[in-house]
């Protein structure tokens, strides 16, 4: 859903960035990883700036993003980007992503959580009762 390599330049890292609901950067600590359940990849970082910490569970058909402490209900995810990328996004409501990657349709859908495209970027996703819930199963 989003190319890190291709949409980078020297001075700019492509990337969904977690930023809090005013718009600055969330500043974090070591992410610690644990696939000890099947199926399923958890990743915890904890923040800094907001303190608090913010879940991300992996698994083969979606992605599900919460935080807590002083973050709880004060976060987003913004996409930053090289501005002369060639963005492969063709739609994006509130409730689906639609995009187009070498030749084939792509959906990325939320169940939870919402897509917009505000003035300030091309892509953000908002959390709804602090949770993301994106289901990647459907092409």
């Amino acid at each position: 859903m989003v190319d890190g390599f291709y949409w980078s330049s020297f001075k700019t890292v492509a990337g969904l960035r977690f930023k809090s609901d005013i718009g600055a950067e969330i500043i974090g600590g070591t992410p610690i990883v644990d696939d000890s359940t099947t199926g399923v990849l958890t990743v915890t970082w904890p923040t800094k700036s907001p303190q608090g910490q913010i879940v991300m569970k992996f698994t083969e058909a979606s992605l599900t993003i919460t935080a807590t402490g002083n973050i709880k209900d004060k976060w987003l995810l913004d996409l930053t980007y090289d501005k002369k990328a060639d963005l492969p996004f063709t739609k994006i409501e509130p409730q689906k992503l639609s995009y187009t990657f070498k030749g084939a349709n792509y959906t990325v859908s939320a169940q939870q959580g919402t897509f917009t495209n505000k003035a300030v970027s091309t892509l953000q996703i908002i959390p709804k009762e602090n949770h993301i819930v994106l289901d990647l199963s459907i092409r």
